[in-house]
């Protein structure tokens, strides 16, 4: 009978402590702030790429900024020319969806941050290689309608929030730069990006009773913009010596007639043109010119010409001068009254946020424009081989 208990008894401790190490993490946990053990594996994907260095595949940061367009503008103008791995058309008609893309030397992207006021903390993400579909950044929700600006006119959304899918793989580039002594074809990130618009509620497709839960795939949770699937090739020499700058290439939102390539007077202070105006239509029978008198005031009728047909007079505004209307607001010719509200591009639509802030005195206000700017940095592979790597200690950028 003790026999037997004491049989027991170890059959049961034995069962207990198999049951514990099936349960214990297969990989040892430091809470006192030391790593693991350099005889204990440590799972793949668990690594932290900051401590193992770059690695091939795509990294994500963003800004948020509050700078005006005209500081925006003057800081990224000197950039504006720098190649894009892309198609002109595509890039084209980025721009004209409101998604303005810059490249930018990696080793100076601290300075251009320095130059922005930038409000929070700066985002970093890493994505590596991912075929399939992610939500690389996502718009803040409507819970309303929303009209935007593409290229063939206005589109109406329903509720939802706009987002940016991306996906990402290394794959080889051409052969004709191949390089013979490593016997290895030239190495590419190729990183797709397509804006979609993630309606409400597109994800509840399944019944509550339902036990398990459906994974739908993210292009189908939505309105995918299909024509601005854009793919981008990075790539990088096999020659340390010739191997390019490394760059990061930011998606700034924007006006679709925004010009970033010299630094143009704010649409605020429309002075400059008016002038400019003024001169142009000044006539030359000697009578007086029409800037020689001052502006009247809202809702006034004044009459030029005794036998001209008499309107409502108001000041011009840049849409009156054939300028573009500021960021933040669209100006209606020859209407009076506060300006309205402009339609904003699909880039502005994701990726900007406008309010108005209170001062502490009363009637003290002002409006205030937020941008997202998205920085994609490829870490791009020296080579591509089906057979792996020749030399495992060949430096990768």
């Amino acid at each position: 009978m003790k026999r037997r208990a004491l049989m027991l008894l170890l059959a049961c401790t034995w069962l207990l402590g198999g049951c514990a190490d099936d349960a214990g993490p297969a990989f040892p946990i430091a809470l006192d702030g030391g790593g693991a053990s350099s005889d204990s594996p440590v799972p793949i994907g668990m690594e932290s790429p900051v401590a193992l260095g770059p690695r091939e595949g795509l990294e994500l940061r963003w800004w948020v900024t509050d700078s005006p367009a005209s500081v925006l503008g003057e800081a990224i103008a000197e950039f504006a020319a720098h190649p894009i791995p892309l198609e002109p058309s595509m890039r084209e008609l980025w721009e004209t969806s409101g998604l303005r893309l810059v490249a930018v030397p990696l080793d100076r992207l601290a300075e251009l941050q320095s130059r922005l006021a930038t409000v929070g903390a700066i985002n970093q993400q890493w994505i590596g290689q991912s075929g399939a579909w992610i939500d690389a950044v996502v718009g803040r929700e409507r819970p309303r309608a929303t009209a935007v600006t593409m290229p063939d006119g206005a589109l109406v959304l329903p509720p939802g929030q706009l987002r940016l899918l991306a996906r990402c793989w290394v794959g080889p580039g051409s052969a004709a730069s191949a390089d013979n002594r490593s016997r290895s074809l030239p190495g590419v990130l190729w990183v797709e990006l397509v804006p979609q618009h993630d309606e409400e509620h597109a994800t509840s497709v399944q019944s509550e009773f339902s036990l398990r839960t459906s994974k739908l795939d993210p292009l189908e949770h939505g309105l995918v913009f299909s024509r601005l699937r854009a793919q981008f090739g990075f790539t990088s020499s096999s020659d340390a010596a010739e191997a390019a700058v490394p760059m990061a290439y930011l998606i700034i939102p924007q006006r679709p007639d925004q010009t970033w390539d010299s630094r143009a007077p704010d649409t605020d202070s429309a002075a400059p043109v008016l002038e400019e105006l003024a001169s142009s239509e000044s006539p030359t029978d000697g009578s007086a010119s029409f800037s020689s008198a001052p502006a009247p005031p809202i809702g006034r009728i004044t009459r030029v010409d005794p036998a001209a047909p008499t309107e409502p007079s108001v000041p011009l505004s840049p849409s009156d001068a054939g300028q573009p209307p500021g960021p933040d607001s669209t100006e209606l010719p020859g209407v009076p009254g506060p300006p309205a509200e402009r339609t904003p591009s699909l880039g502005e639509a994701m990726l900007v946020s406008r309010s108005v802030v209170r001062g502490l005195e009363p009637g003290n206000q002002r409006r205030r424009t937020v941008r997202a700017i998205v920085i994609l940095v490829p870490h791009t592979p020296r080579g591509f081989s089906l057979l792996g790597r020749s030399d495992p200690a060949t430096p990768r950028q």
